[in-house]
């Protein structure tokens, strides 16, 4: 492994045990200790760590073991597993519940969460009768969403692998019941709808709906300074990158046959008994039934406990209650059957969600919008009305099962409706079969996800942003940019401290073949492109067009001094359709498609993003200021929050005002164009008149004193940070300086097991913050004076407006 200087890293040991009953004892609690150490050569010289001590438990059939695992992103993550409950064998594997858990815990203990001791027992018994337990888990703020997520559903896939190396009854990740408490819970949610056709039940305890309505800490524009700059077409198209983890917006999906229980303490003062209420009247609303969907509101509970009514009888997610909803989903059956005859896929990014009763979207006529199936099945015929639905996939088991009922009707063609379209399918071969909708607003058969064009976007293709990371990532920079080095370098160690991510660093040199064509190494399958075209022949390869696949990319950068790291006499400029923007500080942040070369012509496109610029300067800081986390005790993964598949900003406009800093932001069309209805743009020219941040330097010559004006910038991006911690603490009744301490802690967002009740104080919450917005106002009021105090007594010109 190639590590940068400054680059912090997780290196991965393969560890195997040799020999037989290396542990000793009869208890199965022993512990061994290794010590490690790492070598390799620096400037061609052996150099050698310190050593460390790691200590491995040795553990029994009937207690929670932890293993490691390659995650999509190529990172190591590890979750915790317990055997099934029960001396019986499961035919065909034993189903598994996945459960979440919630902030600051560990893996093991979340699976050690699943423990009782009954009447009659000598000890606890850990796990669920008859089904694996799996308690993954991933470091930081992921909130079960985004990286979150798919470390979730990658331990899922490797629990198998897990069982077969101990040579134990397999799980079967097809039927899956799924669990959570507090951020599990509102991950559950999630998990459950992207799981639809294997989930067996799904058990939410504690859930909040949505972050930014659940606390304080990432209330969107509410607070923020840059509130009053950013207009809401922005703001709606940034929320519209976060659109599928709103859990509400799920409820269609989840209704129809799938046994929900949502529990909550009714003393919680964390996560309030009323997300939980909405969610059941949304539920309801969107047609569950109520045999399926049950509220338990215990009485005197907090936000967690460990005995509900005697001593050790499971608590608050393994109570007798919970173990009875357990036994009921792990005995019924999952996809079809289960489904009423009428339900509905709702669906904001295709890649996110999985199929329901076999159907899967595969593609949007409008990026990032809401698509909808609403299926209505009898003997006859599947009656599909679609919404925003460009492809998709059914499985033709599936359809053959709802067509038919229970009993299926392998010999027999089901009819198949779309928008009142009769479908005339071939021969019932294959596992499953696609539809597209042409031109003409008609549907027909068509080719599988695999035999998509080489321009259009399929589920590996999609966006927002944080999609880049949905596979391994190597960032490639120019080797005559130090400036883009270092931002990648930032990303790099962001990754590992925010989310235990990985992201190797690879020279342009060592990325491209002899024809100038993307060629990194074989783990590089999605790429962080930084720097100018001039100087990072990576970031050429990506803006030039490639002819011989039809490929012209969206975005364009004008020659000019780019390369530039101060920017000074800057000529060029960034174009984005009909738009065209000028200035040294304008950036771009965008996904682009890339292909390696393969025996049949070229792959299917995989992801990068290039990260440009009118400067090499602007096109770092602002890779970096789009990166830097706003909470830092509670840091989400770089480039992974309310960004959508582009941006193009001015640096300096975005450092003072936030998103209200940005010039366009959107979502690309499935064939990788600009999508005008899917786009929000300012100081849009198609000359080269207009250059950005033009109101911005107007205020410059105004007040005239630059010194001024730098310091000014400073206290408004120290404010910033300021009024967003307030925010997260803002419930804390303390005089000035205490407050200002306190809001600088680096406390977590939710404690277990009682957190901090913010409901009921929006008084106080609003008298504190105008507080400090009045301080404030007075503090600038005073630069003011002194700007302008400083311009007589220097009679200092005017400086020019920059360029």
């Amino acid at each position: 492994m190639d590590i940068a200087p400054g680059q912090a890293v997780r290196l991965p040991v393969p560890l195997a045990v040799t020999g037989a009953g290396g542990c000793g004892g009869t208890s199965g609690v022993a512990e061994r200790t290794l010590e490690l150490a790492v070598e390799g050569l620096l400037k061609g010289k052996l150099v050698r760590s310190p050593s460390i001590r790691v200590s491995i438990r040795c553990r029994t059939g009937r207690q929670n073991f932890v293993f490691t695992f390659e995650d999509d992103d190529g990172s190591l993550q590890h979750a915790a597993a317990v055997m099934p409950l029960g001396s019986g064998v499961c035919e065909g594997g034993c189903p598994v519940l996945l459960t979440l858990s919630g902030t600051s815990i560990s893996a093991s203990d979340s699976a050690d969460s699943y423990k009782a001791k009954l009447v009659g027992d000598m000890d606890y018994r850990f796990g669920v009768e008859s089904a694996w337990l799996l308690a993954p888990t991933r470091h930081g703020a992921h909130n079960w969403e985004g990286p979150g997520h798919a470390t979730a559903l990658a331990a899922l896939r490797a629990l198998p692998k897990v069982a077969a190396t101990l040579g134990v009854q397999e799980p079967d990740i097809g039927r899956v019941l799924v669990a959570g408490h507090s951020m599990g819970g509102h991950g559950s949610w999630l998990l459950a709808s992207a799981l639809r056709d294997q989930a067996l039940g799904l058990a939410s305890s504690a859930s909040w709906l949505r972050k930014d309505q659940y606390a304080d800490s990432n209330k969107v524009m509410l607070h923020d300074i840059a509130a009053a700059d950013v207009e809401p077409a922005l703001l709606a198209l940034m929320r519209s990158a976060e659109a599928e983890f709103e859990v509400e917006s799920q409820a269609p999906t989840l209704a129809g046959g799938l046994p929900i229980m949502m529990r909550v303490g009714s003393r919680d003062q964390t996560v309030h008994p009323w997300f939980s209420r909405r969610m059941l009247r949304t539920l309801l609303s969107a047609g569950a039934s109520s045999a399926d969907v049950t509220l338990t509101e215990l009485k005197g509970k907090e936000h967690w406990w460990w005995d509900t009514e005697t001593s050790n009888d499971g608590g608050a997610v393994n109570d007798e209650q919970l173990r009875a909803f357990f036994r009921k989903c792990l005995a019924r059956a999952s996809g079809p059957a289960a489904l009423s005859e009428s339900w509905r896929l709702v669906v904001f990014n295709p890649a996110f969600s999985g199929a329901k009763g076999g159907a899967r979207i595969l593609q949007q006529m409008q990026p990032h919008r809401r698509s909808e199936l609403s299926v209505q099945v009898s003997t006859a015929k599947v009656d599909v009305r679609t919404s925003n639905v460009r492809r998709l996939e059914w499985d033709l088991h599936a359809l053959s099962m709802l067509g038919c009922g229970s009993g299926g009707c392998a010999s027999a063609r089901p009819k198949l409706m779309l928008d009142g379209q009769l479908q005339v399918m071939r021969k019932m071969e294959g596992k499953s079969a696609c539809w597209c909708l042409l031109g003409s607003a008609s549907w027909a058969e068509c080719e599988a996800e695999a035999a998509l064009p080489p321009t259009e976007r399929g589920l590996r293709q999609v966006g927002p942003m944080r999609r880049l990371f949905s596979a391994p990532v190597c960032a490639v920079f120019g080797s005559d940019d130090p400036l883009g080095q270092s931002a990648a370098l930032f990303v790099s160690n962001l990754m590992l401290m925010s989310g235990h991510g990985q992201l190797r660093l690879v020279p342009a040199s060592e990325a491209l073949d002899s024809a100038g064509h993307l060629a990194p190494p074989a783990e590089c399958q999605n790429l962080l492109v930084v720097g100018t075209a001039d100087l990072n022949p990576a970031a050429a390869a990506l803006l030039q067009p490639r002819a011989d696949l039809g490929f012209t990319p969206p975005l364009e950068l004008s020659s000019g001094k780019s390369g530039s790291q101060s920017g000074s006499q800057n000529s060029s400029s960034l174009g984005l359709g009909s738009c065209r923007w000028h200035g040294a500080d304008v950036a771009a942040l965008a996904l682009l498609p890339w292909w390696v070369k393969a025996r049949s012509g070229v792959s299917a496109p995989r992801l990068a993003l290039l990260v440009t610029g009118n400067s090499a300067g602007a096109a770092a800081k602002a890779l970096a200021l789009l990166s830097t986390p706003t909470i830092p005790p509670m840091a989400r993964q770089p480039l992974t929050h309310l960004l959508p598949d582009y941006v193009v900003l001015d640096v300096q406009e975005t450092r003072a005002r936030g998103p209200g800093g940005f010039l366009a932001a959107g979502f690309w069309s499935h064939s990788w164009e600009h999508e005008p209805r899917s786009a929000w743009e300012r100081y849009c020219t198609s000359g080269s008149g207009l250059t950005a941040g033009t109101n911005w330097k107007l205020r410059e010559k105004r007040h005239g004193h630059s010194g001024y004006f730098l310091a000014f910038d400073e206290i408004r991006r120290r404010f910033v940070a300021e009024v967003c911690l307030v925010s997260v603490y803002m419930d804390m009744d303390l005089d000035d300086d205490d407050f200002l301490r306190e809001i600088r802690k680096d406390e977590p967002e939710t404690s277990h097991p009682v957190g901090v009740n913010t409901f009921d104080k929006l008084t106080r919450i609003h008298s504190q913050i105008h507080y400090q917005l009045s301080k404030q106002e007075i503090l600038i009021q005073q630069l003011l004076r002194e700007g302008e105090g400083l311009d007589a007594v220097f009679e200092s010109p005017s400086p020019s407006p920059r360029r």
